[in-house]
């Protein structure tokens, strides 16, 4: 592999972000991975700082982590908060790509399950996580993961407080996602 193929680079941390997710499927400690993987993606940012791309799939990685060491019991924050400063670099190289929305959104709704987790309100989080997710379906009404992701923050809100309009959004919005994809559940 040539030092300046960002492209090779960009493909190895892949390899490493899919070896992480199926080691987590099947329950191997695997920190490590992710951690190959942003070190990877990273380097290919170097070589192609203005793909937006890059910089979401380091985001996903932090996510990804995060989830990890949520599961575990460790302390998922710093990982989601590395993952945040890289979806903003994203968000602002394109402003236009949906995915770039629903990942900030994915970082935020971790946020609001740790809070939760430590005894802490949520709603700071969520109610970024639904402005993320509001974005990514405004920017394309079609991008159906955000209409599930936005389904889950007002089961969230319900669970933590019932509300009417709460109820109202997640029934709303799991029937958009549905319209657009009827297998999508």
């Amino acid at each position: 592999m040539k030092k300046d193929d960002w492209f090779s680079y960009s493909n190895l941390g892949s390899s490493y972000l899919s070896i992480g997710a199926y080691k987590r499927a099947i329950g191997i400690n695997l920190r490590g991975e992710f951690n190959n993987s942003i070190l990877y993606f990273k380097k290919a940012i170097k070589l192609n700082p203005y793909n937006s791309n890059l910089y979401n799939i380091v985001s996903l990685s932090y996510w990804n982590m995060g989830s990890y060491e949520l599961e575990i019991g460790l302390n998922p924050e710093n990982s989601l908060k590395e993952g945040l400063k890289y979806i903003e670099k994203a968000i602002n190289i394109d402003p236009n790509n949906c995915s770039n929305y629903n990942t900030r959104g994915n970082l935020y709704l971790e946020m609001a399950y740790y809070n939760t987790l430590k005894g802490l309100a949520p709603t700071f989080w969520l109610e970024k996580a639904i402005e993320s997710f509001e974005n990514a379906v405004i920017i394309n009404p079609n991008y159906v993961i955000s209409y599930s992701n936005l389904t889950e923050c007002y089961l969230i809100k319900l669970e933590k407080n019932f509300n009417k309009d709460d109820f109202a959004k997640a029934n709303y919005y799991i029937e958009e996602a549905l319209k657009i994809k009827p297998d999508f559940l």
